[in-house]
């Protein structure tokens, strides 16, 4: 209130100082008016001293010239002093109107608080009452008008009333879907399967199961988390597929399980490409040709398949000296299945580069092998010829 009051004298401070002000017509029409009684003055008092030039009268009192700074002050008057008086006039009037608002909208703020407690205490006198048909036209309201989360705790206290009943069946089929429509998938899932225990020869019993299945899809996560879910979709949806193959919803299901697996096939590729940029190639290699395994109808075999060859060279090629020949000869061997299983692939000449190196490395270890090789069989040689006449040598005593 104090606040209030300041900046009602405050604004009427400024109103007085603004008439004030801007009252005048304009600055230059002061200081050129003011100039002209200056001249005036000073014209009419040159003449009187000459007329009385020979008097002695000293009260006369010649008129001086005004000092520079009021010029200056005249002629900045407006920028200095009017203009901050006026913002200051428009923020402090601005800040009365953002106080009223913050009185309307506080008033708008009451209302709405009174209009939510009065539909709160509908909903307890409803919670409260024994007619269990309204309850339950009331709860079926609230689904409809999409507030599940009340139509769920109303279906749930209706339970021990019409259980073994008709009615029992589509308030629990309703109950179910407000977990689903809350996005709580694990209790949806765990509700769905209910339904179909509770009902087995249901005519929804189908899309119980359908929707139970897909909220082990709902649940599946980012591709770089755990995929368990994915993976409980993926079978949920299968088994659903096994058991309605006439189902209406086939089609949605095999679309689900598609995508499920090309999921668990990213996720793969990309722990395979992570071996190989972490320089783990043997790991790399073999990632990628489970990727081929798990994978065969995709798209990207033949991306797998020239990844695997490309890790197998890399892999050769930081091998010790002895293993080298024998890892360059596996990137031989899976370029030739590369060649026999995607002739047409794109990426050929680029697995064909990887396989020229590795015949011509191979070449290269068995020409500096060669010179060794050949010592190794000298030495085998008169080894074995050593051996021989030592054994005759034994023969010819035991002989004698």
């Amino acid at each position: 209130m104090l606040v209030s009051v300041l900046i009602h004298w405050l604004v009427m401070f400024i109103n007085f100082v603004d008439i004030f002000c801007f009252s005048r017509t304009s600055i230059e029409e002061a200081s050129k008016k003011r100039r002209t009684t200056l001249e005036q003055h000073s014209n009419s008092t040159r003449r009187t001293l000459e007329e009385h030039s020979n008097s002695t009268r000293t009260d006369l009192i010649p008129v001086k010239k005004p000092f520079w700074w009021e010029n200056v002050f005249l002629q900045n008057f407006n920028s200095c002093i009017c203009y901050p008086i006026l913002h200051l006039h428009l923020i402090l009037n601005f800040a009365l109107f953002m106080r009223k608002m913050q009185k309307f909208s506080f008033f708008i703020s009451l209302l709405v608080i009174v209009f939510a407690s009065s539909c709160n205490m509908e909903l307890r006198k409803i919670e409260k009452s024994k007619d269990y048909e309204a309850k339950l036209a009331y709860a079926n309201k609230m689904y409809e008008k999409k507030k599940y989360m009340t139509a769920q705790s109303l279906y749930e206290s209706l339970f021990q009333v019409y259980k073994g009943t008709e009615k029992y069946e589509p308030i629990y089929y309703n109950y179910c879907y407000c977990s689903y429509k809350l996005k709580d998938y694990v209790q949806a899932g765990f509700y769905f399967k209910n339904y179909l225990d509770n009902f087995p020869n249901s005519p929804r019993a189908v899309e119980m199961d359908y929707m139970q299945a897909y909220c082990y899809y709902k649940q599946s996560p980012k591709i770089p988390l755990d995929q368990a879910n994915t993976i409980k979709a993926i079978s949920a949806m299968q088994t659903f597929i096994n058991n309605y193959p006439t189902s209406d919803k086939v089609a949605e299901g095999n679309l689900v399980i598609e995508l499920c697996r090309q999921k668990l096939e990213r996720k793969e590729y990309n722990n395979a490409e992570l071996y190989y940029n972490l320089g783990y190639y043997k790991a790399a290699a073999i990632s990628f040709k489970s990727l081929m395994r798990n994978y065969p109808d995709s798209d990207k075999s033949d991306g797998y398949k020239y990844m695997a060859i490309k890790a197998y060279f890399k892999y050769a090629e930081h091998s010790i000296w002895d293993k080298q020949k024998e890892r360059y000869e596996d990137v031989v061997a899976e370029y030739l299945d590369f060649a026999d299983h995607y002739s047409s692939s794109h990426l050929k000449p680029d697995a064909e580069k990887w396989y020229t190196l590795a015949q011509s490395n191979i070449k290269d270890i068995d020409n500096l092998n060669a010179p060794v090789s050949k010592k190794q069989e000298r030495k085998k040689a008169k080894a074995t010829k050593n051996a021989k006449e030592t054994n005759n040598t034994l023969n010819n005593i035991n002989n004698q």
